[in-house]
């Protein structure tokens, strides 16, 4: 009835923990993008290819920041912005509502990267193209670190470098940057590599 996938939730379909709740994040619904888009490669079920495309577009609908771009995490079970004081979100995260966070961030790359590659819609790319761009040029900073959390409007909020992201967002970034096209920075060398690894495949 609301769209999109809760973060936990047992094989009865409940809640399990103070943690779930009926929380939703970008980050869960981006697994389970990835997820449906390799079932349908594997088994060819239509069902599970428009179950991502509807997912997709619940994310496009609830989480995406239309001025700034980027996705928020932590959403209600109707989509709205879960509020910081909420004990769920507290126990979740640190970050602010309306923040965005390098985690969901380089898995909603991933998850895009994969579901273009079957389905490829304008608006996808647009949005595969976007996020490239954001942890490329925003989340990474000047030492190649990414920043755990960042403001609204792109602004880092000071903490510990996410050391355990950077392996897979070079690998993220390498092949969302083959299926957008995108041209290497010469900012720094980890920036070329991550772009070039399958530059030109769109």
């Amino acid at each position: 009835a609301y769209g999109g996938f809760y973060w936990i939730r047992n094989q009865q379909g409940d809640p399990i923990g103070l943690e779930s709740g009926d929380s939703k994040t970008a980050y869960g619904n981006a697994f389970a993008i990835y997820a449906l888009t390799s079932y349908f490669k594997l088994t060819g079920d239509n069902s599970a290819l428009e179950l991502a495309k509807k997912t997709f577009l619940w994310l496009e609908k609830y989480s995406h920041d239309p001025v700034h771009g980027g996705y928020f995490n932590n959403l209600t079970r109707e989509g709205d912005l879960r509020e910081k004081d909420n004990d769920t979100i507290t126990r979740f995260d640190r970050a602010e509502p309306d923040w965005k966070a390098q985690h969901s961030s380089i898995h909603l790359l991933e998850a895009f990267t994969e579901l273009y590659k079957v389905w490829p819609d304008s608006l996808l790319h647009k949005r595969l193209h976007e996020m490239l761009t954001l942890i490329r040029d925003t989340i990474t900073n000047e030492k190649g670190y990414l920043t755990l959390f960042m403001k609204r409007k792109g602004e880092s909020w000071p903490s510990a470098p996410a050391r355990g992201e950077v392996p897979a967002d070079l690998a993220l970034d390498g092949a969302a940057g083959g299926r957008v096209g995108a041209r290497e920075r010469p900012r720094a060398d980890v920036e070329v590599q991550r772009v070039v690894a399958l530059e030109g495949l769109l």
